[in-house]
């Protein structure tokens, strides 16, 4: 039995999947797919946190006008006349922006940017906004590139249009991008130092001998007896002696 939130998703997903997936940042291949994992990140954008893949999965069975096709890892909508087409384009902000993870800045300072997560294409937005919003989706601190289109048209390099604001193409060279400042090297924790084994702790009411002390030389000191008992001693001596000596006279 369908409800009302199955029938509101259903509609959301025409509209990403079939009308304008440009606007969520997402780029179709030639089949009209896109991963089903970047799909799942756009809907908890959208606040559809609750959607699982298995969701999507039965959405068919209770919504059949839902018009969604699943291919194992990917997704795509099954009347897919409304999507724009990419477009070749000589009118090109003069900056376009893309994000990158931070392991990846050696590389793109060295060799520029290159095709990551399409087929064929290098994916640039018109808003930094929107790029930042895709980038975080990979990871949790992307790096911004700006790339300068007008040094990048001179090097022969062609851009296509993807609705309002995406454009593609198939690489950008180092010297066409302007990078942050390089990230900071993320700090590995040091593993802990391992402890010597501990010795048991003894039972209850058992004795333990301290093998160590009792050794030679270790041995502790004998109790040393008190000066009141040796004067105790001696005065009770004296007194026998006079015992003795008075029962010894005539």
């Amino acid at each position: 039995m369908q409800s009302k939130n199955d029938i509101k998703l259903a509609r959301l997903l025409h509209y990403i999947l079939g009308r304008q997936p440009d606007e969520f940042g997402l780029v179709p291949d030639d089949a009209g797919y896109v991963p089903l994992k970047d799909l799942m990140k756009v809907l908890h954008e959208e606040k559809w946190s609750h959607v699982r893949p298995a969701h999507l999965e039965s959405l068919p069975y209770r919504v059949p006008q839902a018009g969604i096709e699943m291919d194992q890892k990917f997704i795509r909508a099954s009347h897919r006349e409304h999507l724009p087409k990419a477009v070749p384009c000589t009118t090109v902000p003069k900056e376009l922006f893309t994000c990158i993870r931070r392991k990846a800045y050696m590389a793109v300072s060295r060799s520029g940017l290159v095709p990551q997560h399409h087929p064929d294409r290098v994916v640039l937005f018109a808003e930094r906004e929107m790029a930042l919003r895709v980038g975080r989706r990979r990871d949790a601190h992307p790096l911004v590139v700006t790339v300068q289109t007008t040094v990048a048209q001179d090097a022969g390099i062609q851009f296509d249009r993807l609705g309002a604001t995406v454009f593609l193409t198939t690489r950008i060279p180092s010297d066409c991008c302007r990078l942050p400042a390089p990230p900071r090297p993320v700090r590995t924790p040091q593993a802990p130092k391992d402890n010597p084994p501990s010795a048991p702790s003894p039972e209850a009411g058992s004795y333990t001998l301290d093998w160590e002390r009792l050794s030679l030389g270790n041995a502790p000191p004998a109790k040393r007896t008190s000066q009141k008992s040796k004067q105790w001693r001696r005065e009770r001596q004296r007194v026998r002696r006079m015992k003795r000596n008075a029962g010894e006279a005539p």
